[in-house]
């Protein structure tokens, strides 16, 4: 689409009123001249430009019905999950993806995290993510990412949790930062894993992709999906195999050895150093 403005009613008379700027306009009547030629040759880059755009656009007819199905295809493409309007997808990982959505009931905005259906079946993943609403759902802090809801059912299981308009720290940091904002950012973010940490969790993942900005500028943590209790019997995890994002990892991470809080103090280091 082109937008076309065209300037009218410019006269000799009008133009003499104008302020001369240009010190190479002399007086009024140069200056109307100099207005009528600058209209003349933007009036012919107009015409070029719309001439241009309608022999690459299709019919208007053609074009509203082409953007109509590319509509209907894209909400088509929506999961439809009962007691709630799906408006748009937002983000995905590698066992799920996350839709923003309306809650029917009280019109609550949230993100729904939606079990990816090719590992739906399968023990590992379905087990961390049910056991990603366990470990939140009992933490009531301000950075942690608040959870509303968990349901299941035989070809679909999701999380409600809070939705974030400001985005990821990642995306701040490549904006770029103040040494007092990141320091602020990095308290926040400290206070929480501190909270996780009362409650004999470790985060494994900690990293600027999981760290989500609220309009006030207060951080949260989210996706535990591969947290873990540290003095968990029964680990999900098998020995040797390494989870986690490889820039941020502690040496003992990365070499798929057992894990502690110190581990999600080694990745804070690394994200406090970025």
């Amino acid at each position: 689409p082109i937008d076309v403005a065209e300037i009218t009613g410019l006269s000799a008379q009008l133009a003499g009123s104008l302020p001369i700027s240009n010190n190479s306009v002399t007086d009024a009547g140069e200056l109307a001249a100099t207005i009528r030629a600058a209209l003349r040759e933007n009036a012919a880059i107009t015409s070029r430009a719309v001439k241009a755009a309608l022999s690459t656009t299709q019919p208007a007819a053609q074009l509203v019905t082409a953007m109509a199905a590319a509509k209907r295809a894209q909400l088509a493409a929506l999961p439809q999950i009962r007691g709630f309007k799906v408006t748009r997808k937002i983000g995905s990982g590698g066992m799920s993806q996350v839709f923003l959505a309306k809650r029917d009931t009280d019109g609550q905005e949230m993100a729904l995290k939606i079990l990816d259906s090719k590992v739906h079946e399968e023990g590992d993943f379905l087990s961390r993510f049910i056991q990603e609403h366990h470990l939140i759902s009992q933490i009531n802090h301000p950075n942690i990412v608040r959870i509303y809801e968990q349901a299941f059912s035989d070809d679909i299981a999701y999380i409600g949790m809070e939705f974030f308009p400001g985005g990821d720290l990642r995306r701040q940091i490549v904006r770029g930062l103040s040494e007092w904002e990141a320091l602020g950012f990095i308290k926040q973010v400290a206070a929480a894993l501190q909270e996780v940490h009362v409650h004999s969790i470790v985060h494994r993942d900690l990293k600027p992709d999981n760290v989500m900005l609220r309009d006030d500028r207060s951080v949260a943590i989210v996706d535990f999906g591969i947290a873990k209790r540290v003095r968990q019997s029964l680990s999900t995890t098998r020995h040797g195999l390494v989870v986690g994002t490889p820039y941020y990892l502690s040496p003992e991470q990365a070499r798929g050895n057992e894990v502690d809080t110190r581990s999600d103090i080694y990745s804070l280091g690394v994200l406090t150093y970025e």
